[in-house]
């Protein structure tokens, strides 16, 4: 099963990748991470071979 980032992800990955300031990347990358774990955790929750 392939995970797909949500619209929202998107942005805020392609906001990370233009970043120079490392704090202001360091906080977009805490919140991809964030957001990545929950939709895991939500995508992948019936999912017999997620456990």
């Amino acid at each position: 099963m392939m995970l797909q980032m949500n619209e929202k992800e998107i942005r805020l990955f392609q906001e990370f990748k233009m970043e120079k300031d490392e704090e202001k990347r360091s906080k977009i990358h805490a919140e991809l991470q964030k957001m990545r774990k929950e939709r895991e955790k939500q995508e992948l929750k019936d999912c017999p071979f997620a456990h």
